[in-house]
């Protein structure tokens, strides 16, 4: 790269020197390939400087991908830990039922019992 430059240089002052002298036709050769070389030179740091840039831009856009992914996973989890939480609560609640539906057979079967008692008795 840095000897490309140098040759740009170099062109030019040909340039310049056949200017002077009005040599048309090695003016317009050097010309011609001072610009050549200078675009092919533009060019590359055009190509170069874009790469970058998209490069740059991929990065920053994955960097976002990747962070919204780990938001998502960290939702997921809380959902599922609170799903895990109404599992428990539901879970406890049924056993109250439970104990309660035993309680009132119980108290309905003892109910029954005394009160055949009591129709036996009169």
């Amino acid at each position: 790269m840095a000897l490309n430059l140098e040759l740009i240089k170099v062109y030019a002052l040909f340039v310049e020197f056949y200017d002077l002298k009005n040599n048309w036709q090695n003016w317009a050769e050097y010309q011609q390939t001072y610009i050549a070389l200078k675009d092919s030179i533009y060019n590359d740091r055009v190509a170069n400087s874009l790469m970058k840039i998209e490069s740059t831009y991929l990065e920053r856009e994955n960097t976002t991908k990747l962070a919204a992914q780990e938001q998502i996973l960290i939702l997921n989890q809380e959902v599922i830990s609170r799903q895990n939480l109404m599992n428990i609560f539901a879970g406890l609640f049924s056993l109250r039922l439970i104990a309660i539906a035993v309680l009132l057979a119980r108290s309905n079967r003892k109910s029954k019992t005394i009160n055949k008692a009591w129709t036996k008795s009169l």
